[in-house]
């Protein structure tokens, strides 16, 4: 008993003298000022004491020592930006010579992080291959010009929408725009519809994904016990994605196939492609050898993460802040109306004309 007590003691010592070691040596870099870190654990408690939500906390923290500040979660160093013109100078001024930011260890499962255009860096030829490929074929003027039922789909949610109006009835703003968001990007994708089963299914496993790779993990604060993901954190978010990549492989291996179809049964020169996104990954990855098959399914996951979570909770935030602002919600339906003028709604074609929305 007396050996266990020593050895656990010699232990506790010998963390809180390498913990000591590692912060002074972290201390004397130069950085941001912050609150005074504890032996081993940082500032963990600053964080978790404050208050049970994280931006909060944050915010506090960042009234008494400015917006920018530096913290030590664990042995990891973050710096934390709170005001806007700091956030300007960090992800637009000097973005590529700050895009060394470090993702989530979750995000390591599955190498989705190897693939993710979410993780890998602006400087990185991956990354500018993935950026070019989506602007061009997903979120340019000419091809939004040519997307044809994408702007039907969109129709059919204002008369939806419309139509819940008229009958009194309750429209969950955040579900009718989640629905929506994934309705045209599948189209933009694959040139086809997702039925409601389907949805339901990638809706569930995108709020997983996205819920687990944002989970407070150990692996995070402590980066030399990532390998062992104590919390099973990385285990869980690789199988709650590769949920998603089989639905995605479904359509990349039915299209696959009928490319081969169509080249075999089309004259010499004929057209063998539907023209959508996915056309263009597959077009990129034969002529460039950095983009295989799990870039393209990494991208395209990335696509319906961002539509799922980011489209629908920044529609319902926008009409949240507009029932709390009057004059700004008087100025958007001023400018609504004066471009909608003997119109049922406005269309695609208006957008340029709405500069305040």
């Amino acid at each position: 008993m007396m050996a266990i007590f020593i050895a656990c003691v010699s232990s506790l010592v010998l963390l809180l003298l390498v913990s000591r070691y590692v912060f002074q040596l972290l201390g004397n870099a130069r950085g941001p000022p912050g609150p005074l870190p504890l032996p081993i654990i940082g500032n963990l408690l600053d964080v978790a004491c404050t208050s049970r939500l994280l931006h909060r906390s944050l915010a506090r923290l960042a009234k008494r020592h400015g917006p920018l500040m530096t913290l030590r979660l664990g042995t990891a160093v973050v710096i934390v930006v709170s005001s806007p013109d700091a956030a300007r100078e960090v992800l637009q001024t000097h973005n590529l010579t700050l895009a060394g930011r470090v993702p989530p260890d979750a995000w390591q499962g599955a190498g989705h992080a190897a693939n993710s255009v979410f993780v890998l860096p602006p400087n990185h030829n991956k990354w500018r291959s993935l950026r070019r490929v989506g602007t061009e074929n997903l979120l340019s003027a000419r091809r939004l010009d040519l997307l044809r039922p994408v702007h039907l789909l969109q129709d059919a949610v204002v008369s939806h929408v419309s139509s819940e109006l008229a009958a009194s009835s309750v429209v969950q703003v955040v579900h009718v725009a989640s629905r929506a968001a994934v309705d045209v990007l599948w189209h933009a994708m694959f040139s086809c519809q997702v039925d409601a089963s389907a949805y339901r299914e990638l809706h569930d496993l995108a709020r997983h994904v996205g819920a687990i790779g944002l989970k407070p993990n150990v692996s995070d604060f402590f980066p030399v016990l990532a390998a062992a993901d104590l919390q099973g954190v990385r285990r869980n978010f690789a199988r709650k994605l590769g949920g998603l990549y089989q639905l995605i492989d479904v359509q990349i291996q039915r299209r696959r196939r009928d490319r081969r179809q169509l080249a075999a049964s089309a004259p010499a020169g004929g057209a063998c492609r539907n023209g959508d996104l996915l056309d263009a990954m597959l077009d990129m990855a034969e002529q460039d050898e950095d983009i295989n098959n799990d870039t393209v399914k990494a991208f395209l996951t990335d696509l319906l993460l961002a539509a799922i979570e980011t489209v629908p909770n920044g529609v319902e935030w926008a009409m949240a802040e507009l029932l709390q602002n009057p004059e700004t919600m008087r100025k958007l339906k001023e400018e609504l109306r004066s471009v909608d003028s003997g119109k049922t709604h406005v269309d695609h074609s208006d957008i340029d004309h709405l500069p305040f929305l």
